[in-house]
């Protein structure tokens, strides 16, 4: 704060964010100790203050390209994974829905997969057996016990309607909805991410008209062909060059940001040449 002035302190957010943890963490401390031995505080304050101590490890995200480069993609991914996340809730509802039509009278067997606590009795239940079947938690047996039939046992009875009227529908039902959720949206899911992946990849690289017209201007400074060139001549490289790679082409640009854009490329000088 000292150095670079409350106004140049707050400009960088990384700036804000350390200066909020150091007052939680700070906030934290003094709390530990004001309310030391007071029955009446609740520790919960305190472990709550505890968690934004994590966050440090966001500090990685500002040194490491590939974590950025992650979480951007998983930023601009968003809209289509919201409408992938439409779709399986769609196919929950229509399988939760079919599920307890065909299965809500199905006997439940002791010790089996099919229970008080996963069976297709009402809609709720129907819909939070699927979701966890999505993820492969032993949908293969609730398969099997959806495909009781009357037997010696007594595991079910086909009088009271307890029994499977067929176990192929048992086989069709659950091996389509854990191919249409489990295979195919997390497929999609997949590609969605690499696909944007790609595109933020593209729009970052340079086109060969684009690297040509770097040639030239560069040619104008390095007649030599020495690859370097005085640096108190990059800005005028920067100014003659179209964006992404300089400001030549942007209207109404200023001295001053002109020269915050050569300062934020951080080009090491070697010996008043850059290379």
């Amino acid at each position: 704060v000292v150095g670079l002035g409350p106004r140049g302190y707050m400009r960088d957010r990384w700036n804000l964010f350390d200066a909020f943890l150091v007052v939680t963490s700070v906030g934290e401390i003094v709390l530990q100790v004001v309310t030391a031995g007071d029955p009446y505080f609740s520790p919960l304050v305190l472990r709550t203050l505890r968690v934004f101590r994590i966050m440090r490890m966001l500090r990685l995200v500002r040194w490491t390209t590939s974590i950025r480069t992650l979480l951007a993609t998983l930023f601009y991914s968003l809209p289509a994974l919201v409408n992938v996340a439409g779709l399986l809730l769609l196919l929950l509802f229509i399988y939760a829905v079919l599920g307890m039509n065909l299965f809500h009278a199905i006997a439940q067997q002791p010790g089996g997969f099919l229970n008080d606590d996963a069976n297709f009795t009402n809609f709720w239940r129907s819909f939070l057996l699927l979701f966890r079947s999505m993820t492969g938690e032993s949908w293969n047996g609730l398969m099997h016990d959806c495909m009781v039939q009357e037997d010696a046992r007594g595991r079910c009875s086909d009088e009271d309607g307890t029994c499977a009227d067929s176990p192929l529908i048992a086989i069709v039902y659950f091996f389509s909805f854990f191919l249409l959720s489990s295979v195919i949206c997390l497929n999609l899911v997949i590609a969605i991410i690499l696909q944007k992946k790609t595109d933020l990849s593209n729009e970052n690289a340079l086109s060969q008209q684009e690297m040509e017209h770097f040639q030239e201007v560069w040619s104008d400074f390095d007649r030599k062909g020495s690859y370097t060139m005085p640096t108190v001549h990059f800005a005028e490289l920067v100014w003659n060059l179209g964006a992404p790679l300089g400001l030549g082409n942007v209207e109404h640009v200023s001295r001053v940001e002109m020269l915050r854009f050569v300062d934020s490329v951080d080009l090491p000088d070697h010996n008043g040449l850059v290379h």
